[in-house]
């Protein structure tokens, strides 16, 4: 995970196409295998040659369409010279190509590949000729595990009365949950019953629990967005996130969001984000504010249509049939 259910997501839009797509992971899996993919046994991708031998049984094939997820799956297809009527380099992060090695690599041996970023600002970033290929959603799946907001709240051990603000994610630095615990304290002294809850779990847990010891902290839970319905509005600090899935499920799930602005929150959420004026906690607190005077039906409406329309599975399948057309 998260390139599990991205590639599960890819076979969908491909059968929808009436298509076959192989799936290769250059690893062995870190958990259960996935029953569409084959995976090799590398330990070390930076192995060049290991990387050759691994992706020798996949030459013998003329592939129609070449998808490489991140930079090493790019490495191992230009390593062993497999065979593509078009072959496209995915950024999922930005700085991909920031090594200037890479960048020698790519005017060598990599004149024939189209990039690709999974947000305009990525895909600018890796290319003259930006193409955006966003992860996108399983609306039919979304639906049916998207529990009511009195079960989620359940689950979550959350007050059914309580005015619940939601941070989502990895408690990393890069996710900026001190920012987020300053906004929430100065939103706190509009509305006192506001509870802070963080899914999520990582190596600042416990300098977090200390600056704001009753927030609640659940840790990290399997299909966390079948929960989102819990929350009153969803805070996102992160300022460097090239994308944001939890953006986009929290968006199909109706629920207001406060983001900063930047290109990869503002291309998911349009004008249906909230936005900080400055990169402040005060600014948070205030977007928060304005967030939760959002009408609930027309903001699940407008944000269901905005997935199907740019972040469904159907919307991909539309992109790799333009691919496969070129």
């Amino acid at each position: 995970m998260p390139f599990g259910l991205i590639c599960q997501h890819y076979h969908a839009a491909a059968d929808r196409l009436g298509l076959e797509m192989t799936t290769i992971f250059l690893a062995p899996p870190s958990n259960e295998p996935l029953s569409f993919a084959q995976y090799e046994a590398l330990t070390d991708l930076t192995d060049a040659a290991a990387l050759a031998r691994a992706m020798q049984p996949y030459k013998e094939h003329s592939w129609p369409l070449i998808l490489c997820h991140r930079y090493r799956s790019y490495k191992a297809v230009l390593t062993a010279r497999l065979q593509g009527r078009a072959i496209v380099a995915i950024a999922h992060e930005y700085g991909m190509m920031a090594r200037w090695q890479r960048r020698i690599e790519r005017v060598v041996r990599g004149r024939h590949v189209q990039f690709a970023g999974v947000a305009p600002a990525v895909a600018a970033e890796v290319s003259k000729s930006p193409l955006t290929l966003p992860n996108v959603l399983d609306v039919q799946a979304a639906t049916l595990s998207l529990q009511s907001r009195a079960s989620a709240r359940a689950a979550l051990g959350l007050e059914p009365a309580d005015l619940i603000v939601g941070v989502i994610g990895r408690l990393h630095y890069k996710k900026r949950p001190q920012l987020a615990i300053e906004a929430f304290k100065h939103f706190r002294r509009k509305q006192s019953h506001a509870k802070l809850v963080f899914v999520g779990d990582g190596p600042l847990k416990t300098d977090l629990q200390a600056k704001l010891p009753d927030a609640l902290f659940p840790g990290a839970i399997p299909n966390a967005a079948s929960l989102l319905t819990a929350f009153d509005a969803v805070l996102h600090t992160g300022n460097v996130d090239a994308f944001g899935m939890v953006i986009v499920e929290a968006m199909f799930a109706g629920v207001p969001i406060v983001a900063p602005r930047g290109q990869g929150p503002e291309f998911i959420l349009g004008d249906l984000g909230h936005y900080p004026d400055e990169d402040t906690a005060e600014a948070f607190a205030h977007a928060l504010s304005q967030a939760l005077t959002a009408d609930a039906a027309d903001l699940l409406a407008a944000g269901r249509d905005r997935v199907a329309a740019e972040f469904s599975i159907e919307r991909l399948s539309h992109h790799l049939k333009g691919l496969l057309a070129h």
